[in-house]
């Protein structure tokens, strides 16, 4: 890619994760950047039903099992904005969702620019997107982890592949400003579902229950999960948390506790970071992209034995916990949205 320094009008086409907190999720970067964006459809419209219904097809064919009716008529949106347009970028927050027809409008010779991000590993990716010819359409593939590169490198060039991580608001998710009170408890905070170990996390805190009755979880994740903890004395399960109560859980915990069964970016752990909470989670690339030792203690994928040592041996060490804690604010700070927005803008003027 050449790295001369071009300014583009700018076109966002997101989306709203219905899980995410309203302070969450890759749909903030928009916040950040100056452009105008393209939202899936809020209301359907008798002509926006007809139009998805006569083109329903180009959803079935896409290959693709995440792109649905509101990820076409985004990329309709898009189109004719390609048609009108000159310089400009066309970036795709959720690849896997809404990028997929936009990249033959490069046939009218008009030179505008695709940019797409995508979230998941390799071999989730692979689950999901089966036709990914459409892929050589994109100027710039943004990457939340290193461990994705490779894998995109080898369809569309190391050229046109770049890691910029994912961000985080660190306005909102702060650490409290006064010590919560003394519990007489240990609390360990899980959040979230997605690529989470559920069953792994489930035998910690049975391990747990025997072995330290001090130490509590408060897990906050989808319905689906609640019922995986039910026999547990020392769980409390919370589904569908205000944000409010969110950034509480995360401010008043002890330690976050996530084992993954994979990962790119994750949310919660960005989110606990910046409140400065301490981390135990999987030694996972995706997860080593987004931490380090000063700020986390990372175990063996899968390892039961490791995982709750790793609990019971931080809880006996508050000194280490109070420095990991600060350490990860600091460290959050690196992935502030501001940062990130600086470098996705930097991506764009170096298009060519």
């Amino acid at each position: 890619m050449q790295h001369t320094s071009i300014e583009y009008d700018l076109t966002i086409v997101t989306r709203r994760m219905a899980h995410h907190s309203k302070y969450s999720g890759y749909d903030r970067l928009s916040d950040y950047l100056k452009g105008d964006v393209i939202y899936p459809a809020q209301h359907w419209t008798i002509p926006l039903r007809t139009t998805a219904r006569i083109l329903k097809p180009m959803v079935d064919k896409s290959g693709c099992q995440w792109y649905h009716r509101d990820g076409l008529i985004s990329e309709l949106s898009a189109m004719r904005r390609w048609l009108t347009s000159r310089k400009r970028v066309f970036h795709f927050l959720y690849g896997e969702n809404s990028f997929r027809y936009l990249g033959a409008m490069k046939s009218t010779g008009i030179k505008n620019r695709i940019v797409c991000t995508y979230h998941t590993p390799p071999d989730r990716f692979t689950q999901i997107i089966k036709t990914r010819n459409f892929l050589r359409h994109i100027d710039a593939l943004i990457v939340v982890s290193t461990v994705q590169q490779e894998f995109f490198s080898k369809m569309i060039g190391d050229n046109r592949v770049f890691y910029i991580p994912h961000g985080v608001d660190i306005e909102h998710y702060i650490p409290a400003k006064i010590s919560h009170t003394e519990r007489g408890r240990f609390e360990c905070l899980f959040v979230g579902s997605h690529l989470r170990d559920i069953k792994l996390l489930a035998e910690a805190a049975k391990e747990l229950q025997h072995l330290d009755p001090e130490i509590h979880l408060t897990i906050i994740t989808s319905q689906e999960y609640s019922s995986c903890f039910s026999d547990l004395s020392n769980v409390d399960v919370k589904v569908g948390v205000s944000d409010a109560e969110l950034l509480d859980r995360y401010q008043t915990a002890d330690i976050f506790l996530l084992p993954l069964l994979d990962c790119t970016a994750n949310n919660g752990l960005l989110e606990a970071m910046s409140c400065g909470l301490p981390i135990i989670s999987t030694d996972l690339q995706g997860v080593r992209d987004y931490v380090n030792k000063s700020c986390a203690i990372l175990t063996k994928k899968g390892n039961l034995q490791e995982l709750v040592e790793a609990v019971l041996t931080a809880k006996g060490n508050e000194k280490k916990l109070k420095m990991m804690g600060e350490a990860g604010r600091k460290y959050a700070r690196t992935f502030s949205w501001e940062v990130i927005a600086g470098k996705v803008t930097q991506l764009y003027k170096n298009l060519g």
